[in-house]
């Protein structure tokens, strides 16, 4: 079972389902965010402590992948 079958399961079965499969996709995108927010947070904070190097960039494209609201190209 996926996250999003998940959260779908645990709704209210009287919405329809591209209703709760929308709703669930919205909790997920939020979550996924709110980490990735977190994340550059830290890697801000720990780069700022060292010497900035080749390492950041990895870091960030790998934080990118899970915030729904990165702009990819």
């Amino acid at each position: 079972m996926t996250p999003l079958e998940h959260i779908m399961g645990l709704m209210d079965p009287s919405y329809p389902e591209p209703i709760r499969r929308s709703m669930a996709q919205g909790i997920l995108d939020k979550h996924a965010h709110d980490l990735a927010e977190q994340q550059r947070a830290t890697l801000d904070d720990l780069f700022s402590r060292y010497e900035r190097t080749f390492h950041e960039d990895a870091f960030a494209d790998l934080i990118a992948v899970i915030d729904p609201k990165e702009q990819r190209p």
